[in-house]
């Protein structure tokens, strides 16, 4: 017959287990826990104009209105040292292809006297909020999605051989 000691007894040792259980669990948890990389933020100040833009890797790009030349991108600091950017004969060319995790990497641009913006790779465009352009033109290379909110003529089009869908 089982009484009421027994199944005392029983819980005990059972409950003792799962206190056991979750203290090492927790002291496991606090030997290896994963550390996240924070945002890094790095301003590149372009001294020459630019009128075209073109981007080349895996970036999320913010338009926003700005009437300075600057350039902000954000991400993992590993990604950040690998962005190459080059002004030539007003464009200006940034390159992320090299980039060395998987995080998210944000390129701020301002668009005051941008015309165009081509984008190479796997690319996502937005706005922050309604920007405003007097000619824009935004060609995709690649896999891109596109949300951009303005004032002004905006065309998107796809590169030679590339479909809107």
């Amino acid at each position: 017959m089982i009484t009421q000691k027994m199944i005392f007894s029983s819980a005990k040792k059972l409950l003792m287990s799962v206190f056991l259980m979750v203290i090492f669990m927790n002291s496991h948890a606090q030997i290896f826990s994963v550390e996240k990389s924070p945002l890094d933020y790095q301003e590149i100040n372009t001294n020459q104009a630019f009128e075209n833009v073109e981007i080349t890797g895996t970036v999320t790009v913010i338009l926003i209105n700005s009437q300075n030349r600057n350039i902000t991108l954000q991400g993992n600091s590993k990604d950040l040292d690998v962005v190459r950017t080059t002004t030539k004969e007003g464009t200006l060319e940034i390159n992320a292809e090299k980039k060395r995790t998987g995080s998210k990497l944000i390129v701020y641009l301002p668009t005051a006297s941008m015309h165009s913006l081509r984008v190479t790779g796997n690319a996502q465009i937005f706005s922050s909020g309604h920007i405003k352009v007097d000619d824009l033109e935004i060609i995709l290379n690649g896999n891109a999605r596109v949300k951009v909110y303005c004032y002004g003529n905006l065309k998107v089009k796809p590169a030679e051989g590339y479909e809107l869908n």
